[in-house]
């Protein structure tokens, strides 16, 4: 079954199939150019679907520019939101906490008038160090300014950077083999650690998954 509106195209499957191939034929009758954004899988059978958007480098303002990005997230229509943004942003030597309130502010914003009835859980970034030689001060203020807008906005916080140890902890995860060697990212088996650690508290958190959405 094919269900096709002005901005995406919908495919429901009889039965479940371990590999799909889609064809785009030109038309004569449509002259504007082909635009593919994305492509989704999923399985209805499935009790939870993780759908996830980055960018190498991107900070806040790089979601704000997104043009589609509030019409996307509305075909999408997920129970919870996870914002895990502002490590870009705390790194770069021109910071300004001021404005990346005010950007953060606008991107929840952005994000709860869409999906009114989701739950938006915003994570803290985790301790890095900068160049590899110091901690990133400005980390703090991240934190503090993602507190305030969570209270602000009725929002949830997942504080990573204190579950790993807070300032400094960054060398603790290196001696365990958890980070890459530039003391920033962490490596696969610490973003392993990382996800087991969030899934946890999501399913520990009666709060997050009571949402106001039926199952």
């Amino acid at each position: 079954m094919v269900n096709q509106s002005n901005d995406h195209i919908k495919i429901k499957l009889a039965s479940a199939v371990s590999e799909l191939t889609v064809n785009f034929k030109e038309s004569n009758h449509n002259p504007q150019p082909l635009k593919i954004s994305g492509m989704l899988l999923v399985n209805s059978q499935s009790k939870l679907v993780y759908s996830s958007a980055g960018l190498n480098g991107a900070d806040v303002k790089s979601y704000l520019r997104a043009r589609e990005f509030e019409n996307q997230l509305r075909l999408l229509d997920p129970h919870i939101v996870i914002v895990s943004l502002g490590t870009n942003d705390a790194y770069h030597p021109l910071f300004d906490s001021v404005e990346f309130s005010n950007n953060l502010d606008m991107l929840i914003g952005k994000i709860k008038s869409t999906l009114p009835s989701a739950t938006v859980l915003i994570t803290i970034p985790g301790d890095h160090l900068v160049s590899k030689i110091s901690s990133n001060q400005k980390l703090l203020q991240v934190k503090e300014v993602i507190f305030d807008l969570a209270i602000k906005k009725n929002c949830c916080v997942w504080d990573f950077y204190s579950i790993m140890g807070g300032e400094g902890s960054i060398m603790l995860w290196n001696s365990l083999g958890l980070t890459a060697p530039d003391y920033l990212h962490l490596n696969a088996k610490g973003y392993q650690l990382q996800g087991e650690l969030l899934f946890e508290a999501l399913t520990l958190n009666d709060a997050l998954l009571n949402s106001n959405y039926s199952n």
